[in-house]
């Protein structure tokens, strides 16, 4: 995943916004074929990390994340500038990270969602998602979050 996408796009929603910050990762993991995804979430995050609920999803269900979570507009006392989620700006990154995610989920042979127990790498508040992709020579895993 182009980590540079995901920047630029933590970037636009956390400026100008009020109480209100994303987080968004990419991590990668080589060699991982046999290791569990607690054990990858590890190596990758921190050896403080404990996931659960993990399950298998498509495309379809991460696209839907990014999309809603990404376009979150917040309320009276916090989330991005306002208007800033139907910028062009927005909408052109938020589809060149969709298009991004999806050659990834293509390269996957397996998809899988989960949730941080402990040793989340941010503080989500307002929303949150964690996804790994898995590919033949290694692992990709998706965090994005946002706070106040």
């Amino acid at each position: 995943m182009q980590k540079s996408l995901l920047a630029r796009m933590e970037e636009l929603l956390s400026h100008g916004g009020m109480n209100y910050s994303t987080f968004l990762r990419a991590y990668s993991v080589d060699d991982c074929s046999g290791l569990e995804l607690e054990e990858i979430a590890r190596q990758a995050i921190g050896e403080n990390v404990s996931i659960d609920s993990i399950r298998d999803v498509s495309f379809a269900d991460i696209d839907l994340d990014l999309r809603e979570c990404l376009g979150y507009e917040g309320d009276v006392s916090a989330g991005p500038k306002n208007g800033i989620t139907r910028a062009r700006e927005f909408l052109d990154l938020l589809e060149n990270i969709c298009k991004d995610v999806r050659a990834e989920s293509e390269r996957s042979c397996v998809l899988k969602s989960f949730r941080f127990q402990e040793g989340h790498p941010a503080y989500p508040v307002f929303w949150d998602f964690s996804y790994a992709f898995f590919a033949e020579d290694e692992c990709q895993i998706l965090v994005c979050s946002s706070s106040d």
